[in-house]
């Protein structure tokens, strides 16, 4: 008789442990576990903490900047972890100071695995502002930026000349003349990832 209940419990401590195995996970703890553990690299290859980074759904929350999944703040490793994710294709953000990630990776290639931990890096990059050139003369110009030549600008023409925020010196120098070359110049300060329009008249 002793015999038969052993067996009868040993049985019973079988099956419960069957059904409270790891392999019978709920959707939620399912969902719990389908992380992304960024690592966010300046554009010296180094990590970035205190970056700011940014989970959207789709390409036009992503374009507009709005209704981000999450929002987190990498460490002082660079590591920025999402957690409790639907296992769709994401885009991301990441920004800091006049840096971020536009010209560089911005969307996974396919949905994140649900119930597993994807790891990515996210490179971050200068961001580029511009300085556009608008032209009202009647003839062709050189174009210098801080006394560097940029190329030239036509008639009427427009020029857009990518830079890095800061202080410039944008000078107009005539390329057809008879006795001397007339010279314009503007002067203007571009902050970061901005279009700063000059028009010369």
């Amino acid at each position: 008789m002793k015999k038969k209940l052993l067996i009868l419990f040993t049985l019973i401590n079988v099956l419960l442990f069957n059904s409270c195995t790891k392999d019978d996970v709920s959707p939620e703890e399912q969902k719990n576990n389908t992380k992304i553990e960024f690592t966010v690299l300046n554009s010296a290859g180094n990590a970035a903490a205190n970056a700011t980074v940014s989970l959207y759904k789709n390409s036009t929350d992503f374009d507009s900047k709005t209704n981000a999944v999450q929002t987190k703040i990498s460490n002082s490793n660079g590591i920025a972890l999402f957690d409790n994710l639907e296992p769709l294709k994401y885009y991301f953000y990441a920004e800091k100071d006049c840096q971020n990630n536009l010209n560089s990776g911005v969307v996974f290639v396919n949905p994140i695995v649900e119930g597993v931990t994807t790891t990515a890096n996210i490179l971050m990059t200068e961001a580029e502002s511009t300085i556009h050139v608008s032209s009202f003369f009647d003839g062709a110009y050189e174009v210098y930026v801080n006394n560097v030549y940029k190329g030239d600008i036509s008639a009427y023409g427009d020029k857009y000349i990518t830079v890095e925020s800061g202080s410039y010196t944008i000078k107009l120098v005539q390329i057809d003349y008879i006795f001397y070359a007339d010279e314009y110049t503007q002067s203007t300060n571009v902050s970061c990832g901005n279009e700063v329009t000059l028009e010369f008249r």
